[in-house]
Order: C-alpha cells, then sequence, then structure tokens
C-alpha cells in the first residue's frame, strides 16, 4: 500500500509501505493512515506522517511538478531562479522558461537580440531545463502593449504547460516592462476557470528589484527561502553564459554580486545560500 507526505517543497511523495492503507489521496484533505487489515500495526502504531521520511523508509517516489518560470527578459530567469530551477530539475521537475519580450528592432539590432537568445538556451541547457517559449512582445515597450494580451498569452501557455508552481517578476521592480509581467501574471494565474497554477511567487532581479523605490509597496520582502547550495555554482555557470548581460564587479549584475545575494539570503535563514521568494498565493 502507499501514502503520501508533503514535502518542504511542496511536492508529494509517496511512501510504499506493507500492511497499511490510506484513506483518501492528495488535497483532499482526510488524508490519514489506517492500521491494516485484521491486526495492529507492524512495529507498533505511529504517531504521525512525520516518523515516515525517506531516510526512515529507505525508499520513495516523488511526483514531478510543471514549474514555469516567467521572465520579462532573458537573463532574469538566472538571475532570480537560476538555482531553484536546477534543483526543480534534478528532482524531476518540468522546467520551462516563458521570456515575455523581444528587443525592438528600432533599439536593439537584430545580430544582437539572436546573440542574446544564444545565451538564453546555453543557460537552459545548463540549468537542466525543458523548454524556452518566447513570447516576442517589444521591449522597452509593454507599456504600448494592452494588459488583457499579455494577460491571455501568459494564460494560455499556463494551461497548455498545466503549470502547477509559477515564479513571476516582483511588482516593485524599477523597469516598467517587469511591473506589467507583474500584473499580467497575476491576472493570468487568478484561481478559476481550472487555472492549474497552485502556487505563485515573486523572484528579485539584480539591478531591478534592488533599484526600485523605497517607498510604499516597492520594497521586496522575502518570505519564502529555498535552499540553492548545492545549485549555487551552476547558477554561475548559468549566468556566465549571458556574456551580452553580465557586468563587472561591483555592478549588481555581476557575478560576484550574484553570489554575495544568494549568501545574504542563505544566512537569514542559516543556510549556506538561498534564493529568496515572495509568496504570492499558495493552494493546498
Amino acid at each position: 500500500m502507499r501514502f503520501w507526505l508533503r514535502q518542504p517543497d511542496y511536492s508529494w511523495v509517496t511512501f510504499f509501505v506493507k500492511g497499511t492503507a490510506l484513506s483518501s489521496s492528495p488535497g483532499s484533505g482526510k488524508d490519514k493512515l489506517l492500521p491494516p487489515a485484521g491486526g495492529g500495526w507492524e512495529g507498533g502504531q505511529p504517531e504521525g506522517f512525520a516518523l515516515y521520511t525517506s531516510r526512515s523508509l529507505g525508499f520513495a517516489r516523488r511526483y514531478p511538478m510543471n514549474i514555469l518560470v516567467v521572465a520579462t527578459h532573458a537573463d532574469d530567469e538566472v538571475l532570480g531562479c537560476g538555482g531553484v530551477m536546477a534543483r526543480h530539475a534534478d528532482q524531476g521537475d518540468t522546467v520551462q522558461v516563458a521570456v515575455v519580450t523581444r528587443g525592438d528592432p528600432a533599439i536593439f539590432p537584430p545580430e544582437y537580440v539572436e546573440t542574446i537568445y544564444r545565451e538564453l538556451h546555453a543557460a537552459h541547457q545548463m540549468l537542466g531545463g525543458s523548454g524556452v517559449h518566447l513570447l516576442n512582445f517589444p521591449s522597452p515597450r509593454l507599456d504600448t502593449v494592452p494588459g488583457y494580451e499579455l494577460a491571455d498569452a501568459l494564460r494560455r501557455l499556463i494551461f497548455a504547460l498545466q503549470a502547477h508552481t509559477v515564479y513571476v517578476p516582483f511588482q516593485g521592480d524599477l523597469h516598467g516592462d517587469h511591473q506589467a509581467v507583474y500584473q499580467a501574471a497575476l491576472v493570468a494565474t487568478r484561481p478559476i476557470n481550472g487555472c492549474p497554477a497552485r502556487r505563485v511567487l515573486c523572484y528579485e532581479t539584480l539591478s531591478e528589484t534592488d533599484w526600485a523605490s523605497p517607498f510604499g509597496n516597492h520594497t521586496f520582502t522575502p518570505n519564502v527561502f529555498i535552499d540553492i547550495t548545492a545549485y549555487l555554482g551552476r547558477k554561475l555557470e548559468a549566468m556566465q553564459c549571458y556574456q551580452t548581460q553580465l557586468k563587472p564587479a561591483p555592478h549588481s549584475r555581476s557575478l560576484q554580486s550574484l553570489e554575495a545575494l544568494a549568501r545574504l539570503r542563505g544566512g537569514t535563514v542559516s543556510l549556506e545560500a538561498t534564493e529568496a521568494f515572495m509568496l504570492v498565493r499558495e493552494i493546498v
């Protein structure tokens, strides 16, 4: 028989245990172990799910999730979520990135844009991603695009991918395009009409979030910290793919600053390195 355990990273793990049964499936709100038919518990009645971990049982199967990182511009996904993307991929999740904008040819030469896309795909491959989706809205001119068009494009993609967890830019970022994408993502992930998104988080983007206005609700105050100690090196390697976007230290968008932020966020929760997020919504 099997039962499910909710993990700290909000995924389900199923354990197979001889002589036990589960009263219901995950998400029903009624999960509990039933004693084996015909008698007591083998080894004594369990006191709770906490007794049954991958270490104590020795085997488990984690249900993979569909993850979508919404990046306003190519490189935002690595700056904000590179470590988490690698972690998700290593856990068997399907990790996809939606790049919302494409450089306006009146501002960015086509060959420059194509170079960035080559860097994007190289970084994505290094992090173990499963796919990149280019929405091709004009950058830096999202102020010319109706908000419903952005939201519809994101919503269609979220439904097509059946994205369980969606990472989006922070609403207080300095760049107006980031703000527009945040608002569109909120509309796209509304918990109606069977929307698959069960968890929505905002990430921070160096050279955008850290340069935002210090007033009102523009300050990034993280309340979710995900351990990327084992993935910080890979995040930095992925960022090195973006030679067109990297800056020398002490610029905010340098490798040194990226590592410093990860270690600062880690120190906040007594870990070596984390990526920090603000939780918008979670449906359990």
